[in-house]
């Protein structure tokens, strides 16, 4: 009979490790297998019910699945064109709007004065539909690209401001203790404490302000836009091109999950080199 202290001889803490691993990764990759079967399952479904429906309906109202692909295969080189002059302007009011957040996130974060001031101002701004801004930003800015910008950046300035907030004073007042035993000064704090603690909620924050500023830029050339992915729909609308307009939105919809994919992904490296792995909830803005 083997005896505990046999046991303990016996036994491999890495060979456990190894095999604990393993098995983790096996059940990860089966989840991923799972998850992409039935996304595959959901896009044919989605499509089937849209093809039985476009075939009991007219073209001008549903077009079906393959006329709305050649018409975009036909007007993929226009459709890039246009989708880079959108993904310019959403990207420059993510940086612009992003940044804004992010600063005045640190203020009012330090700050319960600065709140109290500018919160109502913060507040108003967002609470006022940014359709109806956009012509006030052209009658400003021109009709150049500056106007969509603005839009964009405006958008995109609520959800980091708040994830800042909310990640710079969501902290264990035990850590704070220890910086403070240990000698560490103001910044070092920020910096090597509240910042890093922080890091989940403002990668989160700015992953939703990315996409909130592609429909910031979007609204900007509905209102006023010669260029763009939504300057093209209302010039499919207006010539009744219908296959193409659903073209153009599936475009838009897919240039959104590619940044939103690009973003996540940036947000899974920082916080992997980070030692961390925390889902948390972003403030969620109705534009």
């Amino acid at each position: 009979m083997t005896t505990h202290k046999e046991m303990l001889d016996e036994f491999d803490p890495r060979a456990a490790v190894d095999a604990i691993s393993a098995r983790r990764l096996h059940v990860e990759r089966r989840e991923a297998v799972i998850r992409w079967v039935l996304r595959a399952l959901v896009t044919v479904g989605f499509v089937a019910v849209w093809q039985y429906l476009a075939s009991r309906s007219s073209p001008l109202l549903l077009p079906e699945p393959y006329e709305v692909w050649t018409a975009t295969w036909e007007k993929r080189t226009f459709i890039v064109k246009e989708g880079w002059v959108t993904l310019q302007e959403g990207l420059f009011g993510a940086l612009y709007g992003g940044s804004g957040g992010f600063f005045a996130g640190i203020l009012i974060a330090h700050s319960r004065r600065a709140e109290a001031i500018l919160n109502p101002f913060i507040i108003a701004s967002q609470s006022v539909p940014k359709v109806a801004l956009a012509p006030l930003f052209v009658v400003w800015l021109g009709f150049g690209t500056a106007p969509k910008i603005a839009v964009a950046a405006l958008i995109s300035f609520f959800p980091l401001l708040e994830n800042t907030v909310v990640g710079l004073r969501r902290i264990d007042p035990a850590f704070v203790k220890l910086f403070r035993a240990s000698g560490a000064s103001t910044w070092q704090m920020f910096w090597k404490l509240r910042l890093v603690n922080a890091a989940p909620y403002i990668l989160t924050g700015a992953r939703i302000s990315l996409l909130y500023s592609l429909l910031g830029a979007i609204v900007g050339e509905f209102i006023a836009g010669n260029r763009g992915l939504g300057a093209a729909i209302l010039d499919a609308q207006g010539l009744f091109k219908t296959q193409l307009m659903f073209g153009l939105i599936m475009s838009l919809t897919m240039l959104g999950i590619l940044l939103y994919g690009l973003a996540r992904g940036i947000e899974t490296i920082v916080l992997r080199r980070l030692h961390m792995n925390v889902q948390v909830d972003v403030t969620s803005v109705t534009p």
